[in-house]
């Protein structure tokens, strides 16, 4: 694992509310699978961007870090356990334009909203977690994480069960042989 400054860690809320409206914030998205039954680890979403629906791990990427490095890190921090999880491959690169932003306070038209670069990053566990709604001790009280669910391979691709995001990443981790 890389080093990482403490202060690339976690920057003040204005800062980061600025860089929000003003540049595109690199995060790494996590397809995870057990092996033990092939399933996939999805989040329901509390916080905007992507809240209210059924999303990947994952999150910003800080300076120093691998997409590795970031992928074990964000699913250690929304599921509060420490993770080891194997990369298989980068699934792909996606532009992402959300319309709302857990930043936009204050912003209005074509300011609101975030854009994002997502790395998606499909990796394997054998780790079978109980993965609490509730944030793990020292983090911070706003949780992203409404719920947890492991789903099959086939469930991800039905037609309309999940965003969309979510079923063509499957798919795409499919045809490149990164999920079984």
């Amino acid at each position: 694992m890389c080093t990482v400054h403490k202060d690339y860690r976690f920057l003040p809320k204005d800062l980061y509310a600025s860089l929000a409206e003003l540049c595109v914030i690199t995060c790494v998205d996590v397809i995870l699978q057990r092996r033990y039954d092939k399933k996939l680890l999805l989040f329901y979403r509390r916080d905007a961007p992507a809240a209210s629906i059924w999303w990947w791990p994952g999150g910003r990427m800080f300076r120093g870090e691998t997409f590795s490095d970031t992928a074990r890190r964000k699913i250690k921090d929304e599921t509060g356990g420490v993770v080891e999880a194997t990369p298989n491959g980068v699934v792909g690169v996606w532009n992402t334009f959300f319309p709302d932003s857990a930043w936009d306070k204050g912003r209005q038209g074509d300011r609101a909203g975030t854009q994002t670069m997502n790395v998606v990053l499909a990796c394997e566990t054998d780790w079978d977690p109980t993965i609490s709604s509730e944030a793990p001790a020292g983090q911070v009280k706003d949780w992203a994480v409404e719920a947890q669910r492991w789903v099959t391979v086939r469930e991800a691709l039905s037609a309309g069960a999940f965003d969309k995001y979510v079923s063509r990443n499957v798919r795409r981790a499919v045809r490149l042989g990164l999920l079984r």
